[in-house]
């Protein structure tokens, strides 16, 4: 009688045929080997079920094939035909190092009573924060760095209605039922390129976050303190700004106001406050060239 699996890995993929075999082989790779990988493919029209089917046949890989749905949806139906006792996420242009899953499992067999864990990305350092709710909200944890227990994340689904900044809107839910725990270990290997999903320049993505960024900001306003609520609003206004600076400079102005209006005390208020004047041309143009010239 084969036993369930201790992980699940989830991986939702979309026309990642360039990627996701990199993806795949660095679940292959881990130090713990009780898990299973469970690949959703969300509609893809390249290579990439061939790819798949051609390169792997270890029995603990699934492949499911699904009309494009889009990447909460894949995930929530991940979670529903998983076996294991713990969920992980994986994007299928992204990779884990050899321990990520060797981590979680030491951590949970030392503190039972927490039921959501999380990695750090590669290059990234661990700040810890008054409580959970400050934690979470000013921590920007992707859904491929944690590992949560299953019965959670049946309880708790990924909002289909979002297409950015999911994984926020769930964590804070989830947390409202369980510790976090960050184990301080970089595992997470986010891989950038011109055709990522989040790097992609587009304005109804910014303009959605900050809808939800003030709409988490005032759910959970008791539980947040001020200054990390204003910070993440007035950031949030300054990513719309930089959509505009090189091509609405007026737009651009408008935003980066609100910005420095929802925090002036912001570390970055200088700056911000010089770009500003940059753009109504009463300081160096030589502060917008990063915003113009560089894909952010």
């Amino acid at each position: 009688m084969q036993l369930d699996p201790f992980f699940s890995i989830i991986i939702p993929t979309y026309n990642r045929e360039d990627f996701v075999t990199f993806a795949i082989q660095s679940v292959i790779n881990q130090t713990f080997k009780n898990w299973e990988l469970i690949i959703i493919d969300d509609g893809s029209t390249d290579n990439t079920r061939e790819i798949i089917q051609d390169n792997f046949s270890d029995s603990r890989i699934k492949y499911v094939y699904q009309e494009n749905q889009e990447r909460s949806a894949s995930r929530n139906n991940g979670v529903n035909i998983a076996h294991g006792k713990w969920i992980c996420f994986l994007d299928s242009d992204d990779q884990f190092l050899s321990n990520h899953l060797e981590v979680f499992a030491e951590n949970i067999k030392e503190h039972k009573h927490i039921h959501f864990f999380y990695n750090l990305k590669v290059g990234e350092t661990y700040y810890k924060k008054e409580d959970k709710y400050n934690q979470v909200f000013t921590s920007v944890i992707h859904s491929q760095q944690v590992c949560i227990q299953k019965e959670l994340l049946i309880e708790n689904k990924y909002n289909t209605d979002l297409h950015i900044g999911e994984d926020l809107e769930l964590w804070m839910r989830i947390i409202k039922q369980t510790d976090i725990i960050c184990t301080d270990v970089q595992s997470v290997k986010i891989i950038n390129h011109e055709n990522r999903t989040v790097g992609i320049k587009r304005l109804e993505p910014l303009q959605r976050h900050l809808e939800l960024i003030t709409e988490i900001a005032s759910i959970y306003s008791p539980k947040i303190k001020v200054q990390y609520r204003r910070k993440s609003i007035s950031d949030a206004y300054f990513n719309i700004a930089k959509y505009f600076i090189g091509n609405d400079f007026l737009k651009a102005s408008f935003y980066i106001m609100k910005s420095l209006l929802h925090n002036i005390k912001n570390e970055q208020s200088r700056h911000r406050f010089l770009v500003l004047l940059s753009l109504l041309k009463v300081y160096s143009r030589k502060v917008l060239e990063p915003y113009i010239q560089k894909e952010w």
